[in-house]
């Protein structure tokens, strides 16, 4: 996927605000590389948790999921905890689970213009 300045830009602050999040509980994540752990739902889950203010007890998911079905289950239920939050957007599981980068930011997207306001 090729990015033109003012998508890589605003990627770049909407990844900037993920990061900051991310690092309050001493998560480590480099951004978008090809071993980003969004497709396995489990950041997905903590980032929302983190926005949200709740915590999801870690017997509820997959922390290391080690099958497809697993990381399905993952990111079911990041999407339900999505869609309880509020967020509208339209994604298929299996995108997330196969990486799509186009997928993945539209909701990374989704959820910095919700919470652009947190510090």
């Amino acid at each position: 996927m090729q990015l033109n300045i003012d998508e890589a830009h605003k990627n770049g602050a909407v990844l900037l605000k993920v990061d900051t999040i991310v690092c309050k509980v001493n998560l480590k994540w480099d951004g978008l590389k090809e071993d980003y752990t969004f497709h396995d739902g489990v950041f997905f889950i903590f980032l929302l948790g983190l926005l949200e203010g709740f915590f999801v007890p870690l017997y509820q998911f997959h922390t290391i999921p080690k099958s497809d079905d697993e990381k399905r289950q993952n990111v079911d239920l990041a999407l339900d905890l999505m869609r309880d939050s509020g967020l509208k957007f339209y994604f298929k599981t299996e995108d997330i689970i196969k990486r799509d980068l186009k997928s993945t930011l539209r909701i990374v997207y989704s959820l910095f213009q919700k919470y652009k306001h947190l510090k």
